[in-house]
């Protein structure tokens, strides 16, 4: 036991291996991911999820518009990378070797 408390108490020897460090975009990407999904499991329109994560200006934009527009595909690629990670792809980012 007391060698298990050491082990968290102390401070690491370095830093965490690359494996387990995140890019700032990747970081930014898994903010975006939780958002999206937090937005759209609450009911809260796609449209207005992407408003506020995108641009503003998304939510006044007509059904036909907002059918073709790119942010549209973008919060579907977020989304579906979400409910792959909540799946259970968090694994990968947990050991990224066990594919």
């Amino acid at each position: 036991m007391q060698r298990w408390h050491r082990w968290l108490s102390e401070p690491s020897s370095g830093p965490p291996p690359r494996w387990q460090r995140f890019s700032p975009y990747r970081i930014h990407r898994f903010s975006l991911m939780l958002r999206a999904w937090d937005g759209v499991s609450k009911g809260v329109s796609r449209q207005n999820v992407a408003s506020v994560l995108f641009n503003p200006a998304l939510k006044k934009l007509r059904s036909l518009d907002w059918k073709n527009c790119p942010e549209r595909r973008r919060l579907h690629r977020l989304l579906t990378t979400a409910q792959q990670l909540i799946k259970d792809g968090y694994r990968r980012l947990l050991k990224p070797d066990s594919e």
